[in-house]
């Protein structure tokens, strides 16, 4: 019976544990392999808040279009810009002075700032127009097996995935590293993927960069499912286990 016992417990020590090739991210990484990077510029979603400021060598001539800067710089904070940016409808446009309504859902801000600077040269309204349009609420959630899940703001044209981790405070140790859920919402389409980080094949993905919206579930490995199971983690385990063979040798006595 304590043979027995023994070999149970090294049995479920050994089932327990993560491996190294369930922690080690990269396994496949040559080094100075060298890629090209590529790239991608977002496009405008639903909910999303646009900044405008239109420019010109005469300032009077763009404050038509300008309504919504008047707070100055200094006096401004994130939550006042949001306040007083563009809110993208769920139709995809936005209502901008004198212009009217201008779908920009599916478009970049370089194509947007075009657009206006086209709108204003045929209307000669502005001579030499500067336009310059930002998205104001970037954000993306990380939720699961990460030190600080949340939602995260960004400001940057590009961030990846490894760097949205970041903001999370990197993965746990419990975090199973070939299972990275991305939830994307692209152009009124869901799409789902699974992302093994102990590889570079995803280097190469259209989820290298990560995009506004984006929902990052990190899973749970194996060993941290089975201690959330009913018993509880392994030490209260081992505890059951011991007060139960503990009465089956009494009773055999």
């Amino acid at each position: 019976m304590k043979k027995f016992s023994i070999l149970f417990l090294l049995a479920l020590l050994i089932q327990s544990c993560a491996t190294k090739k369930d922690v080690l991210m990269f396994q496949d990484i040559k080094e100075n392999n060298q890629t090209n990077i590529v790239y991608s510029s977002q496009k405008i979603q639903v909910n999303d808040i646009l900044d405008i400021k239109v420019n010109a060598l005469i300032p009077e001539t763009t404050s038509a279009y300008n309504i919504n800067n008047s707070i100055s710089a200094a006096a401004s904070s994130p939550q006042l810009l949001k306040l007083q940016g563009y809110l993208v409808s769920i139709d995809g446009e936005i209502s901008f002075p004198i212009l009217g309504k201008i779908m920009v859902k599916g478009k970049t801000t370089s194509e947007i700032e075009d657009y206006l600077k086209a709108q204003f040269e045929i209307k000669d309204q502005i001579k030499n127009p500067s336009v310059i349009v930002r998205v104001i609420n970037s954000k993306f959630t990380v939720l699961g097996e990460v030190r600080s899940p949340g939602t995260y703001e960004f400001s940057e044209q590009n961030i990846t995935l490894l760097q949205a981790i970041g903001y999370a405070g990197d993965l746990t140790i419990g975090a199973k590293r070939k299972g990275v859920l991305i939830i994307r919402e692209d152009n009124g389409i869901r799409q789902q993927a699974i992302i093994d980080l102990t590889s570079t094949k995803w280097f190469d993905s259209p989820y290298y960069y990560v995009k506004q919206n984006d929902i990052i579930y990190v899973n749970p490995s194996g060993p941290v499912i089975k201690s959330a199971g009913y018993i509880g983690n392994l030490g209260t385990f081992l505890s059951v286990f011991t007060l139960a063979l503990s009465t089956i040798l009494l009773i055999i006595r």
